[in-house]
């Protein structure tokens, strides 16, 4: 049986007509619902976030959420327009006069609500997932555009080190983040290190790291496509412990 694939990526679209085969695609939101374009790095930061705690939609792994208004009150469902199998449409209703007339906040609150909903839908009566989904908005509660994912760690007898990235926080650079364990002293230092052109990013500057004399080497990965990436940036990274702050 084909393994179920780990969410990847949350798209938010709009349309006015059915979305089947046959129809125009959805287009980003603008013309029908007036959203802030923050809904955007919000999708990224919740896939990002429930990848890493292993949530699983099926076997497509790119959840698009079509706003429409052609649905009952209160209902949403898996479009029947097919594009290919990682990627699914969710429609969900919404009412054009009522949320255009919301402010800036409001209308954040109402697509998150939203895209929670249709996790809900997509998990079904998967108690696991469903537990994954209260994590997150346990998380979301306590740390809003801050919410750190797990890129990559490391862990030795003598040291721990993580590395993590914030999407848009305040709606600023995203950012990259490195936390240290002695495990010998016990003490624990963290700090951001760098300012990401693109969250993503981050996978291509850190394929590797290591402590050396005093310093995280994170090492960039090593294809092509990943010298892409990272050509704006200096690597491979060299951060001294000493400089990184105490918690």
């Amino acid at each position: 049986m084909p393994k179920e694939k780990l969410l990847l990526d949350i798209r938010y679209y709009e349309s006015a007509g059915d979305n089947v085969a046959g129809t125009s695609l959805p287009s980003e939101p603008g013309q029908i619902f007036h959203l802030p374009l923050s809904i955007h790095p919000m999708g990224a930061r919740i896939a990002r976030k429930l990848r890493e705690f292993g949530f699983t939609a099926g076997m497509f792994d790119h959840l698009y959420l079509n706003f429409t208004t052609v649905l009952p009150a209160g209902q949403c469902r898996y479009s029947p327009r097919e594009i290919e199998e990682r990627i699914k449409y969710v429609d969900f209703v919404l009412s054009a006069d009522a949320t255009n007339v919301l402010s800036e906040i409001e209308k954040e609150s109402l697509v998150l609500a939203a895209t929670v909903k249709v996790l809900r839908f997509v998990a079904g009566n998967r108690t696991a997932q469903l537990g994954l989904l209260e994590r997150l908005l346990g998380e979301i509660e306590e740390k809003g555009s801050e919410l750190e994912i797990l890129h990559k760690s490391k862990e030795t007898v003598k040291y721990s080190v993580a590395v993590t990235y914030k999407i848009r926080p305040n709606n600023q650079d995203s950012i990259g983040v490195i936390e240290y364990h002695d495990k010998s002293s016990g003490y624990r230092f963290k700090s951001e290190f760098i300012k990401l052109r693109d969250y993503e990013d981050i996978f291509a500057l850190v394929g590797s790291i290591s402590v050396v004399n005093g310093f995280i080497r994170l090492r960039p990965r090593q294809s092509f496509k990943a010298s892409l990436y990272i050509r704006h940036y200096d690597t491979p990274i060299e951060i001294p412990i000493g400089n990184l702050n105490a918690e």
